[in-house]
Formats: C-alpha cells, structure tokens, sequence
C-alpha cells in the first residue's frame, strides 16, 4: 500500500491563515487534496493539522484526520517532527506501507503526473531513501547569493573559488545547473520517517540518498505576493482534469 501524509498548521507569521487561503474559489489545502484523491496509486490519504478548520476541509472532502499535538506545531517544529508523529498515528490502526508521499498544505504545485514518477523512481531504485520534486531556479545559483560582511558590506554567501580554480566565475546565469526542494511533494520509504536522525538535513525526513522528480516552477506559498504565480502554475501544469479553474 501506498499513504499520502498531508501537513499543515494553523498559524503563519509571514502569512496568517495561507492554508485556507482561497484561489480559484478553494482554499490552499484543497489542491494537494485533490491532487493525492486523482492519483490512482495512493491508496489512503491523511492531513496532519492542529487547526480544526483544516481537518474540517479534510473531513469533508473524505479523507482522514490526524489532530496534531500543540507542541508539535510551534513555528520551530521541523517537518520531520510533524511526519514523524502522523506516521506513528497511522500504524498504530493500518500495516506499514510500502511508501508514504509526504505533502504540504501551502504547496499546491503538484501534479498527479510528478507523484507518479516519484513512486516509480523508488519502485526501480531500491538504493534510494526518497526522492524529491525539485524545480530548475538557475537565477538563484549559488554564484549569485551574498550575504552581509563584517564591515557590512555585501560578500559572496559561499566560497567562489569552488567553481572556478582560475578565480573567474562563469556570468551566464544557466551554467551552473541549480536545483531547489520545491516542497510539491516527496515519495519516501517509512524507515526515514521512523528514523529521521539520521536524514540529511535540512528536509531530515527524505533519508540520505535523494533521487530528483523534475518538474516546473513549482513552490511552496509563504507570502500572498506568491499567489498569482501558483495561480499561473494551476492554469498550466496542474493535470487534475474535472475542476474548473475560475473566479
């Protein structure tokens, strides 16, 4: 069997209220929802939340609910801890799964397409732990990231010779191919949510060896000036056919 673990809190300092956000008349949590209910190959979906309005919106779309403790939703709590108890509420009722796609309730750029390449990437590679959506963002390599000096002046956020040995960096934004954990979904095996130590962190929970599942521009919304590119991303990519995307 596969899962589907879903998780979101209730408050959000950047953006108060962004998982009941509403575009294209649903809230946020609805699309990774949707999108988890068309994939054919997870066969039990569950949302994670300490907001009882969140599990309402799961309740009602008929999914089922994991109330999650307030000291496992604190602005400070990692991901992993959040999976970590979800997982252990699970198997507590249902046997252990063969994998559990983790999602976010504020990433709704993901695809039904995206999940299914993920689960076969880890059908086909037994050696690796998860794998992971990531998105091309070359306009943020790391050549380009600064950070403040000690005399505070701007300076290369990492050390510049790592690309280059002759001192000169390549100014073509796209040679250095950069890819970012865009948080649309992961398909992971259990022992990285029951042992999530030892994961690499920052995303501790997606294990060690981290297998990519490309996909577009995708992103998780942290802030409302978010909203009209995951608008543009519904309007292009999302491949869940029997919802109207409107006003």
């Amino acid at each position: 069997m596969i899962f589907a673990i879903i998780v979101g809190r209730k408050n959000s300092k950047g953006f108060p209220g962004k998982n009941k956000y509403k575009i294209f008349n649903h809230p946020l949590t609805f699309y990774p929802i949707k999108t988890a209910q068309s994939c054919k190959k997870i066969d039990k979906i569950f949302l994670s939340s300490d907001d009882q309005e969140l599990l309402d919106i799961a309740t009602n779309m008929g999914i089922e609910t994991i109330k999650r403790p307030s000291q496992f939703a604190e602005d400070s709590t990692p991901c992993e801890i959040a999976y970590h108890h979800a997982y252990q509420e699970i198997i507590q009722t249902y046997p252990e799964p063969s994998f559990v796609v983790t999602m976010m309730c504020n990433a709704v750029t993901i695809s039904v397409d995206a999940i299914n390449r993920g689960i076969t990437l880890l059908q086909n590679n037994p050696s690796f732990d998860s794998a992971t959506t990531v998105s091309d963002y070359n306009m943020f390599n790391p050549t380009r990231a600064r950070k403040i000096g000690p005399d505070g002046n701007l300076v290369p956020f990492v050390d510049l010779t790592y690309f280059s040995k002759d001192g000169n960096v390549i100014q073509d934004r796209d040679y250095y191919q950069t890819y970012f954990a865009d948080m649309g979904c992961s398909v992971v095996r259990p022992k990285c949510l029951l042992d999530y130590d030892h994961g690499l962190p920052p995303q501790k929970w997606l294990g060690k060896k981290i297998a990519p599942i490309f996909q577009k521009y995708g992103f998780d919304i942290d802030h409302e000036a978010d909203i009209p590119a995951a608008k543009w991303w519904l309007q292009n990519y999302w491949d869940v056919n029997d919802i109207l995307l409107h006003e």
